[in-house]
């Protein structure tokens, strides 16, 4: 009997033992598999700043396509020049490269690499600059000078809306900006009567067409905003009082966001500073200002989102806001949002919207959707189709994407935030780190070194453990792009950015990896924020602060 046991025993033994070397040779087989050696791949030409990147089709194959215009730069009519690529590549890190990768490549012919797969099979990658002559047929820019006139352009509708009110616009020389390479009909050297409607045909480098009517602005309803700025610390938590609040944000600052590129302006106020506590309008250093900058925003060609920041019953930083647990302030929230249409309904529906609430906070997200309706509705009774700007509700620390609803969807522009993973964007604060700005912290990649993950604050040593990277990102971004589905509705990233005190390059990734999501998915944004903050990229004295940070959010 003891020697049956015995065979048995050895038999288990034996039977446990193959079971673990199946699950480790499992384990080894795994490693000896192919995979696809590129992850990522950014491309910069020799004395320029731009960088171009792969298809993404293409980065499933081992013959890399890199995106490049046929001119460059893009508005230009010289034609690109790939001799000299430098090549920032992210391998597989299962991947052995086996030639050396030059610090400039001649791309007008295939560049090859050699690697060795996880398999241990030798194989060559190509990078081939894929050169296409531009589909762009657009109008960039339109006026009319010799009157003064700037035209808004509604790219989506294909129509440029002008003031034709108190103008005599009989015989008048337009003043156009077309995509590179690109050609216009009829010549706009042309004088033309414009109290009429016309239109103007571009032809892009491919032969693409777009055809764009000159209408009165008045007639056009559509709000449509690419790429823009947060103007915080002015009409909000202001920085400053009485002229020094008036020489904070001028039109020299207006012109200098339109010279960068940035095609609007996300214009945060405060309850406190506009309104007093009796509910009368303040004037000066408040409405008086925020009628200046709409009107230097309009000379500008820039649109402007007038968002209500921070009301006496709410506060976004609040766990929960009297605005929704006392039954009596809701009215007042209406109030506002009726005086603040009585006052600016006569500027243009194309040129200025108005969003409801900046990131409201509350236990039960159905108390916002029960304000934003009376609010919307009594906006409606005054302006039919002004756009509103309509945020999801944060309750508990967790933003309920899927508990937003609208009365209806008519001329809304939904929004949420990103500030993700808040350990890198908010590095160095005392919620974060602790104030220390010495832990080592990256992007992409794993955020803090494992030897240094012990020194953060106990709630945040998990983040840092962890792993971010573009796909990470575009999960968490997909979720507003998800909810704006489902309510049929647009939708744009009203705030994102990162402290200053976050380390280089790590904080350049991460903007760039943002935009390229966001323009990805055919998502406007606007930054956080212009100047005055720890977020800011300009400085109090209109000098760029980071302006590769800048030529990152414009595309250039």
């Amino acid at each position: 009997m003891k020697q049956k046991t015995k065979y048995l025993l050895t038999i288990v033994v034996l039977l446990l033992t193959g079971f673990v070397s199946c699950k480790e040779d499992k384990g080894i087989t795994n490693y000896y598999h192919r995979v696809n050696p590129v992850i990522g791949l950014t491309a910069t030409l020799d004395g320029s700043s731009k960088e171009f990147y792969p298809t993404e089709a293409s980065l499933k194959s081992n013959d890399i396509l890199v995106d490049f215009p046929y001119y460059f730069p893009e508005e230009s009519n010289d034609q690109i020049d790939v001799s000299k690529v430098k090549l920032d590549i992210e391998f597989n890190e299962e991947i052995t490269v086996l030639s050396p990768i030059p610090d400039l490549v001649d791309l007008r012919n295939p560049f090859v690499i050699q690697i060795e797969n996880a398999d241990g099979k030798k194989e060559d990658v190509k990078i081939i600059a894929d050169v296409k002559k531009s589909n762009r047929a657009q109008i960039l820019s339109f006026s009319l000078p010799s009157v003064g006139l700037n035209g808004t352009i509604v790219e989506s509708i294909g129509m440029i809306g002008i003031d034709r009110g108190n103008h005599d616009l009989s015989n008048v020389v337009p003043q156009i900006t077309i995509s590179g390479g690109a050609t216009i009909s009829p010549d706009p050297n042309i004088a033309q009567n414009f109290n009429n409607r016309l239109t103007y045909t571009v032809t892009a480098q491919d032969g693409t067409q777009r055809i764009y009517s000159i209408e009165d602005l008045a007639g056009i309803n559509n709000f449509e905003i690419s790429k823009g700025v947060n103007v915080a610390s002015w009409l909000s938590t202001p920085k400053y009082d009485g002229a020094q609040r008036v020489a904070f944000f001028t039109e020299e600052d207006v012109e200098l966001l339109a010279a960068q590129g940035f095609d609007h302006i996300r214009l945060c106020i405060d309850e406190v500073y506009l309104w007093d506590e009796s509910g009368q309008k303040i004037r000066p250093y408040a409405f008086d200002l925020l009628h200046d900058a709409i009107g230097w925003c309009i000379k500008h060609n820039m649109r402007v989102l007038v968002d209500m920041h921070i009301t006496r019953n709410h506060r976004f930083t609040n766990t929960e806001n009297t605005l929704f647990t006392n039954p009596a302030e809701p009215a007042k929230f209406v109030k506002l949002w009726e005086d603040l249409s009585d006052e600016l309904k006569h500027y243009p529906n194309a040129l200025v919207a108005y969003e409801l609430l900046n990131e409201p906070v509350s236990g039960n997200a159905a108390n916002w959707n029960n304000v934003a309706a009376l609010a919307i509705n009594a906006i409606r009774a005054r302006e039919p189709d002004r756009t509103i700007v309509v945020g999801v509700c944060t309750t508990n620390g967790s933003v309920r994407y899927a508990e937003l609803n609208l009365p209806s969807n008519h001329q809304i522009l939904l929004t949420y935030h990103f500030y993700g993973p808040f350990l890198l964007t908010a590095y160095g604060l005392q919620s974060t780190t602790g104030g220390r700005t010495d832990i080592p912290i990256q992007y992409p990649g794993q955020l803090v070194p494992n030897e240094w993950i012990s020194q953060l604050p106990a709630n945040w040593q998990s983040t840092g453990a962890r792993h971010y990277d573009r796909d990470v990102l575009e999960t968490s971004l997909l979720s507003g792009i998800n909810m704006a589905k489902r309510l049929n509705a647009p939708v744009f990233v009203g705030e994102f950015g990162t402290l200053n005190t976050v380390p280089e390059p790590s904080r350049a990734n991460w903007y760039r990896d943002v935009v390229y999501i966001l323009d990805k998915h055919n998502v406007p944004y606007t930054s956080f924020d212009y100047k005055g903050a720890g977020y800011s990229v300009v400085n109090e004295n209109r000098t760029l602060r980071y302006p590769h940070i800048i030529d990152i959010l414009t595309g250039k």
